[in-house]
């Protein structure tokens, strides 16, 4: 057999053509220590012609980043409020009963921002309308929004008269 391979490895010099594989032409060589098995081109050892996955910066431009993203936030702020519920430590009361307070001599200071006020009571006061079923909880701080019909210069004398400290904020 040898034979007649390299009359046909002959035939093929004779005619231009040789052969890249060696003397045995139907079958490949097989892969030498410079080339990494498995390929057909020449590879080196440092696995550089390996391919490669996208870049961070081809992740983040993807819609499959954003769309993941979304998702998580949509599910932070279903979640968060169910496993940690706020405690407000300030009680919302009536525009009536915050007067009952001044006149009582039971507000510290206020802080009042446009027509919403926020202040401190002297003494802790009951909820004034506690959740259903529950016991009224004492407060020291609270909120109340002012009426319109209420007249500043009317109301910060009085205020100023029962010794409340008074703080504005401006937006």
């Amino acid at each position: 057999m040898t034979i007649y391979r390299k009359q046909d490895d002959a035939a093929q010099a004779a005619s231009g053509q040789a052969s890249i594989n060696g003397p045995r032409s139907g079958r490949p060589r097989p892969p030498g220590p410079e080339e990494q098995r498995g390929t057909t081109t020449g590879g080196n050892l440092s696995g550089k012609d390996s391919p490669k996955g996208p870049t961070l910066g081809q992740q983040l431009r993807g819609p499959r980043f954003w769309v993941t993203l979304i998702v998580l936030l949509v599910l932070n702020q279903l979640l968060v409020p169910l496993f940690f519920p706020a405690t407000s430590d300030r009680v919302t009361v009536s525009y009536t009963f915050f007067r009952q307070q001044i006149a009582a001599g039971n507000v510290k200071d206020i802080t009042s921002q446009a027509d919403t006020v926020q202040g401190t009571f002297k003494q802790a006061v009951p909820d004034p309308a506690p959740p259903a079923g529950q016991a009224a909880k004492p407060y020291t701080k609270f909120a109340t929004n002012l009426p319109s019909f209420v007249d500043p210069q009317q109301f910060e004398p009085l205020l100023l008269k029962q010794g409340v400290e008074i703080n504005a904020r401006s937006l």
